[in-house]
């Protein structure tokens, strides 16, 4: 049986009106819609961007910096507010915990966009390993900790059978990182510092898809099933992202606009979805 999260209390100043009326429930619903809507056609309006590039190759580079970053920084915003919404007695409280540290994540990926299009805006090649990569590496520690609190009290309810399926698909998703990006990557010579980070990225990588693997076979089929998929996806496309980079880098071709910030932005938006969801749900 999947166990149902722990609902917040009045005590984490999470409050909900027990017996809406009809009105106050439709106006939930458009709001609820409306919300939907308007992320669709962000997403749908941002992703053209990148597809139609041709048209306006000469400024993609400049447009990208500017959509990336914004696009994170938005995922932020509204993990805050989720954040906000369940409270900060991170002592007392191991949910506040959880989303304390999911908004230091996203904050970091934030922090990361923005020293990158800095270095972009100012015409400074961006050094590798430099400042971007340790906010880009940093945010898996926090959310590797959060994905960790989530899964602890909840362990024992993962059958072998989803455990199993969990890792074939770990072993799978190593198996390609491992063979295609991490080969290619080692196939060049480098400084040892870039050796050291090139190694770095596909593991946390590995780490945080595990973590989400092991989460979503126990919640999948719950009470939070719908925030999980979601933040599940997010997390997927920002490690395909991730590993795209990783192997446009090694083989010479990538270029601000390409295939690789196309998916990073894509998670960033399914991030901020996941964030809206499940904050419309408290």
């Amino acid at each position: 049986m999947i166990p149902a999260e722990t609902q917040p209390t009045e005590n984490q100043h999470v409050e909900k009106n027990q017996d809406p009326s009809n009105s106050q429930k439709m106006k939930s619903r458009i709001t609820n819609y409306a919300g939907y809507i308007v992320w669709f056609a962000l997403t749908i309006s941002t992703m053209s961007v990148f597809v139609f590039q041709k048209f306006y190759f000469s400024n993609i580079g400049v447009i990208t910096n500017i959509v990336e970053p914004s696009s994170i920084c938005g995922a932020f915003v509204v993990s805050f507010l989720c954040s906000r919404r369940y409270g900060f007695k991170l002592r007392e409280r191991w949910l506040d915990r959880i989303w304390f540290l999911i908004m230091l994540g996203m904050g970091s990926w934030a922090a990361a966009n923005i020293v990158w299009s800095t270095y972009y805006f100012l015409g400074i090649a961006v050094p590798y390993p430099g400042l971007s990569d340790y906010f880009y590496l940093g945010a898996d520690v926090p959310l590797s900790a959060a994905l960790i609190i989530y899964f602890r009290p909840f362990s024992s309810t993962l059958t072998l059978r989803r455990l199993a399926i969990s890792l074939f698909a770990i072993a799978i998703s190593a198996g390609i990182i491992i063979g295609f990006v991490m080969r290619s990557e080692f196939a060049i010579t480098q400084p040892p510092t870039s050796t050291i980070t090139d190694l770095l990225y596909p593991i946390t990588d590995i780490i945080l898809l595990s973590l989400t693997i092991f989460n979503l076979a126990i919640f999948i089929g719950g009470t939070i099933s719908k925030w999980w998929i979601m933040f599940g996806t997010g997390i997927v496309l920002y490690i395909i992202a991730d590993e795209l980079f990783l192997y446009q880098n090694s083989q010479g071709t990538y270029y601000n606009g390409s295939s690789s910030d196309m998916a990073y932005v894509l998670s960033y938006l399914v991030f901020a979805l996941a964030y809206y969801v499940h904050r419309r749900e408290l």
